[in-house]
């Protein structure tokens, strides 16, 4: 793992296809160089020993028949010389240091420690060797390195160290070899925080037994390593048990170790690694099936998204041909008005005419004929033709009596209403107050009400009386902001108790208004209002509980509804080319989807809660805007 993390720092390796392949048991790579480790082994086999059977302390590195290896071991580290800093990694380097100490003066060597009985453990399940055996070659290693590498060229790290600050070791490590730690937080990146191998501690060694002398050189490599972290001068001494003169192959303490320890704890890691790696599938296939299922369900709102715009489209295009529709039939309904009228007026000239003196003087045949046969009379004393088309004319009239009522219907469809089967009972005019409009004023409010007004004083009396009657429990100020009203707005207002009256100088429009309304206001809270809006009860209350429900919120809305019932919006929507639609228009305000709390594109400036400190960071309402929409 560290020589890994060395070689993303910037330590040179050797080319790839030069360092040992990875395995299944070691899935990372080992980062070893094929070149040094085999070097190593023709070493320790001149020398008649092995990885596993290191030769004997008193053993010389200097001998000339280990000349021909120093030639290989000169031409392999050639091969390094343009590197800038580079380095090899090979535990055999334990037994073989003073052989490269001596080609490569000052070489510094990077001592990674573990817990022997995760080396012992390790090598069991690698190679099948006992407990007893890995703990001896954990104790000659180290005891040897120690030995061998002095305190100012060696560091002492350990293991763990890589899962508890991996960034702050590794730093340490690019100091002691020279290494920009410009890629340590790259390298950090890679580390784990689960660990791969089993875990023990100092009071499992003990537990199983292990030789005092193992436990105590162990405990002295932990302290160098502690103690240079906290830039304390410690070293390990050399090794007690190490002898010239031991006669063993294998020197060093003897371990009579109880395995069922070791073996009890690695089946109890296994076991957590298992549960764990079930417990992280099952939170995979969890997070999978999630994320399909956000997947699905933005599909669906995209879907309905479009169809909701496709059906605003629609419904925004039948509106306009109901328009034309409706101009068509009010044009076709003048004509028929203006035809009928004809058609009376020449009904009524005819009639004048058979009666007339001079028309039966000059038609007497006629006139004797009608007055022998008076049921004749109209058709003998008038106009062949044109009797005929008036008594058609009267006959259809007596049977259609509404066109009586195309006054009316005229008038109907200028102003925009429906038939009286379809239309609601819904005011025309604001309500009228019926008691005197007046507040309380308070020393601190939590609410500031700002409603800006432009004439239309019955309105904003409406409005008021409806404040009046629905105030809750929450403290708050109302402020009109009038934008140079020409009627009774300027006369009658201030004489309103507990309201505050603001008056521009100049007709300066909405953003003006309201911005001017928030900079004299005093509450936590904005609320702007339309002059021409009626609350309800608990409007208020519904805005501010928002706030303490969603804490992330900015911006509250109400659902507006048309004075007819119907609904305005609930809720705003900005579609991709910019252009904006009420959520819900015109469609039963009383329907589920339209009454519950959620997130919108946008809150329409007629009623609108907002915090005073968040409107002021964002700059009030942009002055760009004006006179147009689209400030809120």
């Amino acid at each position: 793992m560290l020589t890994r993390l060395l070689q993303v720092c910037g330590l040179y390796l050797g080319p790839k296809d030069e360092l040992m392949p990875a395995q299944t048991d070691n899935p990372d790579g080992f980062w070893e160089h094929l070149g040094f480790v085999a070097l190593n082994d023709e070493l320790l086999n001149e020398l008649g020993g092995a990885w596993d059977l290191p030769p004997k302390t008193d053993e010389t590195f200097e001998h000339a028949r280990l000349d021909p290896l120093r030639m290989k071991a000169r031409l392999l580290i050639e091969r390094f010389s343009s590197a800038g800093l580079w380095g090899w990694k090979d535990p055999r380097n334990s037994l073989t240091l003073p052989f490269w100490q001596d080609l490569l003066p000052g070489v510094k060597t990077l001592i990674m420690v573990r817990n022997p009985l995760e080396v012992a453990h390790s090598m069991k399940e690698r190679n099948g060797t006992s407990y007893s055996f890995g703990l001896r070659l954990w104790e000659i290693y180290n005891g040897r390195l120690i030995e061998t590498a002095s305190k100012q060229e060696r560091l002492v790290t350990h293991y763990d160290l890589f899962f508890e600050n991996v960034e702050a070791e590794l730093r340490r490590i690019a100091h002691f070899t020279g290494l920009p730690d410009s890629e340590v937080q790259k390298a950090a990146a890679l580390v784990t925080k689960r660990r791969r191998h089993t875990h023990f501690t100092i009071e499992h060694l003990i537990d199983a037994r292990v030789a005092p002398e193992v436990i105590e050189l162990y405990r002295a490599l932990v302290a160098e390593s502690s103690a240079e972290r906290q830039n304390k001068r410690t070293a390990v001494t050399a090794h007690q048990t190490a002898k010239s003169h031991e006669p063993e192959l294998l020197p060093g303490a003897v371990t009579r170790l109880n395995a069922f320890v070791p073996e009890r704890i690695a089946q109890i890691e296994q076991l957590y690694q298992e549960f764990l790696a079930q417990a992280e599938a099952r939170h995979k296939a969890q997070v999978e099936e999630l994320s399909e299922h956000l997947a699905r369900q933005n599909t669906s709102i995209a879907e309905t998204n479009q169809l909701l715009r496709d059906k605003s489209i629609s419904l925004a295009e039948s509106e306009a041909r109901a328009e034309e529709v409706q101009k068509r039939l009010r044009l076709q309904l003048k004509a028929a008005e203006k035809l009928c009228r004809f058609l009376d007026e020449a009904d009524e000239a005819a009639a004048r005419l058979r009666s007339s003196a001079r028309w039966q003087i000059a038609n007497p045949i006629a006139a004797l004929k009608a007055k022998f046969s008076p049921r004749r009379a109209p058709a003998l004393l008038g106009y062949g033709h044109l009797e005929r088309i008036l008594s058609a004319y009267r006959t259809w009239r007596s049977t259609h009596p509404e066109v009586a009522a195309i006054d009316d219907q005229i008038q109907a469809l200028m102003s925009g209403a429906v038939s009286a089967a379809s239309q609601r009972a819904a005011p025309v005019e604001p309500p009228v107050p019926t008691r005197p409009i007046e507040f309380p004023v308070h020393e601190q409010v939590e609410i500031s009400i700002i409603i800006p007004v432009f004439d239309q004083f019955r309105f904003t009396q409406a409005c008021l009386a409806s404040l009046q009657e629905h105030q809750g429990a929450e403290r708050f100020e109302i402020i009109v902001v009038d934008d140079c009203s020409t009627d009774a707005t300027a006369e009658a207002i201030p004489q309103m108790p507990g309201v505050v009256y603001l008056r521009n100088e100049t007709n300066s429009g909405f953003i003006t208004s309201c911005n001017r309304g928030a900079e004299a206001a005093r509450g936590k809270y904005l609320v702007f209002l339309n002059n021409d809006t009626i609350v309800r009860q608990g409007w208020l209350t519904a805005l501010l509980d928002t706030f303490a429900q969603e804490q992330r919120a900015g911006i509250v809305g109400s659902k507006l509804l048309y004075p007819d019932g119907r609904l305005q919006e609930a809720g705003g929507i900005i579609w991709q080319d910019a252009t904006g639609w009420n959520y819900g228009k015109f469609d039963d305000p009383e329907k589920p989807e339209y009454n519950y709390l959620r997130e919108v594109d946008y809150c329409s400036a007629a009623a609108l809660m907002i915090p005073r400190s968040l409107f002021a960071s964002v700059g009030c309402f942009d002055s760009r805007y004006a006179p147009a929409y689209y400030e809120d």
